[in-house]
C-alpha cells in the first residue's frame, strides 16, 4: 500500500538543544526521544555521567543554571579552533591547570595534621568514658554524656534487629496461616455447596426424614460456611502482602479452625450428606418395553429374578436408538451446485439399554467368549460412543456399571483400540541432535490417504476427481503452524508445538477441516534440540514423503487402483515458520525477504543499483528469487574463512548458514521436488494478522483524521445504528463498538487489532465509506477505491496465479494516498 507523505516545512529547520538552549541545524546533534541535544552538550553530559557517576544534581538545577553551565563549556571549547593536520580534525585550546610541588606539599601536610588532631581528640574522649567506670561505687547517677554516640547507635541497631525478628516471625506466621487456608478453602467450599444442594433436595421430604439428620447438616453448614469465608479472606490478604511493598505487609488474623478441626468437620459433613442421600426417596425406574418370549422363557424369567445391578448413568433411560452399522450413504455424493453429503441413520431394532443389559446378564451367567448375537465389551463401548454427549471415560463407566465385577472399566483404552485406523499409519523419523538422535513421529502419506479414502466417501470422491483431472501432475501442499495449548493469555512455553498438515490443491473444497491431513506434531522443546531446528525436521519429513511418492502414490478407490504422481511439493506457512524452515534471517539482515532478490531493508537501496527497499509498494519492481540463487548464496557462505566474515556475509545475503544447510532447500535428495519457488505465505497472516488489512486501515483512518473528514466518534455513532453480531457463526465476534475503541486506532499507525478484529472491522469500514463518504468528496475517491479493491481481493474465493495478485495489488496501491 502507498504511504502518506509527511508534510515538508517551508523554511530551514532549526532544533533547540535541551541543555544549552542554543539553536542548531538538525545534523549538528541527535534526537533522544522527543528532545534534541547538540553534539558538544551530548558529549559533555556523557563524560559527566561516566567520570562522576550519577548526574542527579544536574536534574535539580534550574533551566537557567543548566544552560549557563553548558554555555560556558561551549565558550571554553570555542577558543582558538583550528584544523590539525596531525589528527585530521578540528582541535581547540583548553585551559590547563598547573600545580607546583611546594604548594601541593603544604596543602597535603595541613590535611594530615588535621587528621592527627581529630584522632587525638577521639582517644581522649574514649579515655574519659573508661574512667567513668570507677564512678560506679559512688551513689550518684552517671553523666548522660558518658554514654556517647556509640551507645545511641547501638541502641538503634538493637531496635532494628528486634523489629527484623518480629517481622520475620510475622511472615512465618502469615505463611502458616496462608498454607492452611489454601488447603482448606477447596474442601470447605465444596462441602458447603454440596450440603446446601442436598438440603434443598431433601426439604420437600423433611417430614419423612429424622430430625437429627437435618439438625446435624445445619450445624455442619453453619460451621463450614464462615470457615470457608475466613480462609478465602486470608488467601486474598496474603496475595496483597506478596504483591505489595514489604513495609505494607499486614499480619493475618488467625483462622477460626485448625487442621484437626477441619478434618473432623469434613468427616461429619460426609456422614450428614450420606444420611441425607439415603433419606431422599429414589425415583421410579424407567419402564422398558416388554420383550416377546416363549412360554418356557417367560416361566423361567418368572422363577429366576433378574440379577441386581448398579444403576448406570442414564444407561437404562437412553432414548436414542442406535445400530452398530448406522451410516448408509445416500447418493449423489456431490452435486454440481455443491450440495452437502446426506447421510441416513437407520433406527435400531431394539433399544440400546435392552441390548447392553442383556449382554451384561449373559456375560454374568457365562464367562466364556460371547457367541454370535451377544454384544461384547468393545461393541457396548462402540454403541455408547455414538452418543456424542458422552466422553470415552464416561462410556467406560457406563459399561462397568452394567457388570457387577466392574468388567469393562478399561475397555478400548489401548492405542490400537482408541485409534484403530490412524495407528497403523504412524511412522518414525530419526533426526540428528547435539546429544544423539531425536525420534519424530509422523503419519505415512500413502497409508493416511488410503485410510481416509476408505472411511470418508467425500474424500474418496475428491481423490477420484483429481485422478480424472490429471493423475500425473497432482499438486500437494504442506502447511505448518505453531500452536500453544492451554490459556493463550498465560501460555506455557513447554506446551508449544509445531503442527504440519497436508492437502491436495486440486481438491474442489479446501475450507473443510476433513480435507486436511494431520501429518506431524513436534514439540518446540524437541525441535530446539535438533541441528538446524525446524529446518532439519522438515527436511527429514519431506525426504520420507519423497521416497513414498517417488514411483507414484497408489490409492485403491473401492477396488479401483489409482496411481497419483506428485512432481513437486509446496510449502505454506507464516513468516516466522518460513524463517525457521529455510534459515532466512528476516528483519535482522540487509536483505529481509526470502522470496525477493532485490528487496533491501529500509533506506539501504540508495547505493545499490537495481534494488529497492521495503517501503516500495509496486509489486512489478520485485525480482523473485530462484533455486540457483539460493545455491549460489550457500556456496558463498560456505567459502568464508572465519566466523566474522561469515556473519557479515549472512547479514548481506539474508540467510543463516547453520540453519540453511540443514533445511530442505539444500538437500540433494529434494532437488527438483522442492525449491524456493514453492514457498508461499498463508493468506491469513498476509492479510489479516498484522498484514495488509491492518496497514491499509491505518492509512485510511489517518487520511480521514488529518483531513478532518470523519472522526472515530462519528464512526462509532454509525456502527451503533444497526450493526449487530451474527449469532451461530464459527466464532464469537466482538461487538462493533469494541472494534472502534480508541486503543486500536492511532494516528499514522497500523490498526492494532488481531486477525479476528481485522476480519470484522474491514466490512464495517467499507460500509461506512460507501454510505457516508462516497460521492461527497472527490479528492477522497482514490482512498475509498484503494480500500474497496483490497476488500474485493479478500472476498475473492480463489486467486490462482501470482499475476492476479500483482494486478490487484497494483490497482490498490499505486497513488491512492499520494493524491490526497
Amino acid at each position: 500500500m502507498a504511504e502518506v507523505p509527511a508534510a515538508v516545512p517551508a523554511g530551514p529547520v532549526t532544533m533547540v538543544c535541551k541543555l544549552c538552549g542554543l539553536k542548531y541545524d538538525p545534523s549538528a546533534g541527535r534526537m533522544h526521544g522527543r528532545t534534541f541535544k547538540c553534539t558538544p552538550c551530548d558529549s559533555a553530559e556523557r563524560n559527566v555521567r561516566r567520570n562522576l557517576g550519577e548526574h542527579k544534581p544536574l536534574n535539580e538545577w534550574e533551566n537557567s543554571e543548566c544552560e549557563a553551565f553548558f554555555k560556558r563549556l561551549h565558550a571554553a571549547k570555542a577558543k582558538d579552533p583550528r584544523e590539525s593536520e596531525e589528527y585530521g580534525c578540528t582541535v581547540y585550546k583548553l585551559p590547563i591547570k598547573k600545580l607546583r610541588w611546594k604548594e601541593t606539599f603544604e596543602t597535603e601536610e595541613a590535611k594530615l595534621l588535621q587528621k592527627e588532631k581529630e584522632c587525638a581528640q577521639k582517644k581522649q574522649a574514649k579515655g574519659k568514658k573508661n574512667a567513668g567506670a570507677d564512678a560506679d561505687e559512688l551513689d550518684v547517677p552517671m553523666a548522660a554524656q558518658g554514654e556517647g554516640k556509640k551507645s545511641e547507635a547501638k541502641a538503634e541497631e538493637n531496635d532494628e534487629k528486634q523489629a527484623a525478628r518480629e517481622r520475620k516471625k510475622m511472615l512465618q506466621s502469615n505463611e502458616k496461616i496462608a498454607n492452611l487456608a489454601a488447603r482448606a478453602v477447596g474442601p470447605l467450599t465444596a462441602a458447603a455447596t454440596s450440603l446446601t444442594k442436598l438440603m434443598e433436595k431433601a426439604e420437600p421430604h423433611r417430614e419423612s426424614i429424622e430430625p437429627g439428620v437435618f439438625t446435624c447438616a445445619e450445624d455442619v453448614l453453619a460451621k463450614v460456611t464462615p470457615w470457608s469465608t475466613a480462609a478465602r479472606e486470608a488467601m486474598n490478604q496474603q496475595d496483597v502482602n506478596k504483591n505489595g511493598s514489604p513495609e505494607a505487609c499486614v499480619a493475618l488474623e488467625s483462622l477460626p479452625f485448625s487442621g484437626e478441626e477441619m478434618k473432623l468437620a469434613m468427616k461429619t459433613n460426609a456422614e450428614a450428606a450420606k444420611a441425607l442421600r439415603a433419606a431422599i426417596p429414589k425415583r421410579a425406574a424407567a419402564k422398558s418395553k416388554a420383550k416377546e418370549n416363549t412360554q418356557d422363557d417367560g416361566a423361567k424369567n418368572a422363577e429366576e429374578p433378574k440379577p441386581k445391578r448398579r444403576r448406570a448413568k442414564s444407561a437404562a433411560e437412553v432414548a436414542v436408538q442406535i445400530n452398530f452399522d448406522v451410516f448408509e450413504l445416500n447418493t449423489p455424493l456431490l452435486g454440481t451446485r455443491g450440495q452437502d453429503l446426506r447421510w441416513k441413520i437407520e433406527k435400531l431394532h431394539r433399544p440400546l439399554s435392552e441390548t447392553l443389559t442383556e449382554a451384561a446378564q449373559k456375560r454374568k451367567t457365562s464367562k466364556q467368549t460371547p457367541c454370535e448375537g451377544v454384544a461384547s465389551l468393545d461393541e457396548q463401548f462402540s454403541a455408547l460412543r455414538q452418543i456424542r454427549t458422552l466422553t470415552q471415560a464416561e462410556c467406560r463407566e457406563v459399561v462397568a456399571l452394567l457388570h457387577e465385577d466392574d468388567a469393562g472399566r478399561k475397555t478400548c483404552s489401548r492405542l490400537s483400540q482408541v485409534h484403530p485406523k490412524a495407528l497403523p499409519c504412524l511412522r518414525e523419523l530419526r533426526v540428528a541432535t547435539d546429544d544423539g538422535v531425536l525420534t519424530v513421529y509422523y503419519m505415512s502419506l500413502a497409508e493416511m490417504v488410503q485410510t481416509k479414502v476408505n472411511t470418508c466417501p467425500f474424500y474418496a470422491e475428491s481423490v477420484r476427481r483429481i485422478r480424472d483431472l490429471d493423475s500425473r501432475h497432482v499438486r500437494f501442499v504442506l502447511y505448518a503452524d505453531d500452536t500453544q495449548g492451554g490459556n493463550t493469555l498465560n501460555a506455557v512455553a513447554t506446551r508449544k508445538a509445531t503442527l504440519i498438515y497436508g492437502l491436495f490443491l486440486d481438491f474442489p473444497v479446501h475450507y473443510l477441516e476433513n480435507m486436511w491431513l494431520t501429518l506431524c506434531i513436534c514439540k518446540a522443546s524437541d525441535v530446539a534440540k535438533c541441528r538446524g531446528g525446524l529446518a532439519a525436521v522438515l527436511s527429514a519429513l519431506m525426504e520420507a514423503y519423497q521416497q513414498e511418492v517417488d514411483m507414484g502414490l497408489c490409492i485403491d478407490i473401492e477396488g479401483d487402483p489409482t496411481l497419483l504422481f506428485i512432481p513437486k511439493i509446496q510449502f505454506i506457512a507464516d513468516h516466522d515458520c518460513i524463517r525457521a524452515a529455510t534459515g532466512c534471517k528476516g528483519a535482522a539482515a540487509i536483505k529481509p525477504c526470502v522470496k525477493c532478490k532485490n528487496v533491501l531493508a529500509l533506506n539501504r537501496d540508495t547505493a545499490v543499483p537495481g534494488h529497492i527497499d521495503i517501503k516500495c509498494s509496486d509489486p512489478k519492481m520485485f525480482v523473485p528469487m530462484t533455486q540457483g540463487m539460493v545455491e549460489e548464496a550457500a556456496r558463498l557462505l560456505e567459502s568464508q574463512p572465519n566466523k566474522k566474515k561469515l556473519e557479515e556475509a549472512e547479514k548481506f545475503l539474508g540467510f543463516k548458514f547453520e540453519t540453511m544447510k540443514e533445511g530442505p532447500l539444500l538437500r540433494p535428495s529434494l532437488k527438483g521436488w522442492f525449491s524456493i519457488e514453492e514457498i508461499m505465505y498463508d493468506s491469513f497472516h498476509h492479510y489479516f494478522s498484522n498484514g495488509l488489512i491492518a496497514h491499509e486501515l491505518g492509512l485510511w483512518f489517518s487520511v480521514l483524521s488529518t483531513e478532518k473528514i470523519a472522526t472515530l466518534q462519528q464512526i462509532q455513532t454509525y456502527v451503533k445504528l444497526g450493526w449487530e453480531v451474527t449469532k451461530g457463526g464459527q466464532f464469537v465476534a466482538p461487538s462493533p463498538l469494541q472494534l472502534f475503541d480508541d486503543k486500536l486506532w492511532k494516528l499514522h499507525q497500523d490498526f492494532r487489532g488481531d486477525g479476528q478484529s481485522c476480519l470484522c472491522t474491514l466490512p464495517l469500514c467499507i460500509a461506512f465509506q460507501e454510505d457516508m463518504l462516497r460521492g461527497r468528496i472527490e479528492r477522497l475517491t482514490p482512498v475509498l477505491n484503494s480500500l474497496k479493491k483490497l476488500y474485493e481481493v479478500v472476498l475473492s474465493p480463489k486467486i490462482k496465479t501470482r499475476s492476479a495478485i500483482t494486478q490487484h495489488a497494483a490497482e490498490t496501491s499505486t497513488s491512492a494516498y499520494d493524491s490526497v
